[in-house]
């Protein structure tokens, strides 16, 4: 069987010229082109002036990397990185942990055995860690917890816990998820489910777990959508929903169930829509199928260029105020949105994602004593395209 590599191939706009500019990353190192040519110097005290520079200028440097070093350690930079990343594989149902530094693989989260299926990793307001479990209709609860050791307050998560299943209330009303991929927190701290197989999304009180409203349905709704996705989002009182199966996005008011399409099926070729992502006036949307991420005014709903090009893109999520994190089916990409440029932060030759879902930067503390141990480097044989 032929093995395939993932190539990340991505296309950045010229602000300037309007021009797509092709890039492309296969993890082989370039070669330097040696320069042959030699320009002959016969004035001794030319060479000696030289000389006397180049003493000079190393000196200069010597002192410039001492300053450096010295301002380094009067701030006290820590060896060690601060933050990592949690990405979601979906085939192998794991929460996989890497650096957040230098992406090296750390191990799998502890999900206790509770995950299948993973989707969504939502920080909830209270500073717990929610991750949304498809095989098994559950939401996975990592409670943010508080320990003391030697007069300092270590704050740190605890074994997982299983929310109320919702899986098994009252079927008779329809108040029951079946495949819960997304979840999202609006300004009020209610929680927003949303289930894939039903084409619903519910409103739930996270401190009781009970749901309290079905904001989408497909008997209610007069936007038609299949197959809603994770990563939807919630913006000025409407959800941003994209429709996997029936390639468009459509907008739902939460208060009023009004809705109406923001994208027609496969309107700016759109195809397999993952994740909606707000940015200023515009609307980020990845089109797995159609491997790029489409842009356009979240207004208007015109398209303004096609933000990149990137194999299987899914989820877009924040990554500090200026860059986005975008998982794909074998890695994980950093973008800076003012300028296009990007960084591939995991691939297939340095990680394990199998399916990628979803992804965030979390800080390490509240990780490293659930990390289990790493993984070997063994690859599946497939590209999983």
């Amino acid at each position: 069987m032929e093995v395939k590599k993932e190539v990340l191939s991505i296309t950045k706009l010229n602000s300037s010229a309007n021009v797509p500019i092709t890039l492309s990353i296969n993890n082989k190192k370039s070669t330097p082109v040696k320069n042959n040519v030699h320009y002959p110097i016969k004035n001794k005290n030319y060479i000696r002036s030289i000389l006397s520079c180049l003493v000079f200028s190393m000196s200069l440097l010597v002192h410039d990397v001492n300053s450096v070093q010295s301002l380094q350690s009067v701030k006290g930079e820590p060896n060690e990185c601060q933050n990592v990343l949690l990405v979601s594989s979906w085939f192998d149902n794991s929460i996989q942990v890497y650096d957040g530094c230098d992406q090296a693989f750390l191990g799998l989260l502890d999900t206790n055995g509770l995950v299948k299926g993973p989707q969504s990793i939502v920080l909830t307001p209270k500073g717990d860690l929610l991750i949304v479990s498809e095989g098994t209709n559950q939401l996975v609860l990592f409670k943010r917890q508080s320990s003391s050791k030697q007069d300092s307050e270590l704050i740190r998560f605890s074994k997982p816990v299983l929310s109320k299943p919702i899986a098994v209330m009252d079927h008779a009303d329809g108040s029951f998820l079946d495949k819960p991929v997304g979840a999202t927190f609006d300004n009020q701290g209610n929680l927003y489910v949303a289930s894939y197989s039903q084409n619903t999304i519910v409103k739930i009180n996270p401190d009781t777990w009970q749901i309290t409203d079905i904001v989408l349905s497909p008997t209610t709704t007069s936007a038609k959508i299949k197959g809603v996705d994770a990563g939807f989002v919630i913006d000025s009182q409407r959800l941003l929903i994209p429709g996997y199966d029936s390639d468009n996005v459509i907008q739902v008011d939460v208060n009023t169930k009004a809705s109406s399409d923001i994208l027609h099926t496969n309107q700016y070729g759109l195809d397999a829509a993952r994740s909606v992502f707000v940015y200023g006036d515009d609307l980020l949307i990845s089109a797995e199928r159609s491997n790029k991420i489409i842009r356009i005014n979240k207004h208007t709903f015109k398209q303004q260029a096609d933000f990149a090009e990137i194999i299987r893109p899914a989820s877009i999520v924040a990554d500090g105020p200026q860059h986005i994190l975008v998982t794909t089916r074998r890695g994980l990409v950093r973008f800076d949105l003012t300028t296009g440029e990007h960084q591939q932060l995991i691939s297939q030759a340095t990680g394990h994602i199998k399916g990628g879902t979803f992804a965030v930067r979390i800080d390490a503390s509240l990780v490293k004593p659930l990390i289990i141990s790493p993984l070997p480097m063994v690859d599946s044989g497939t590209d999983l395209e």
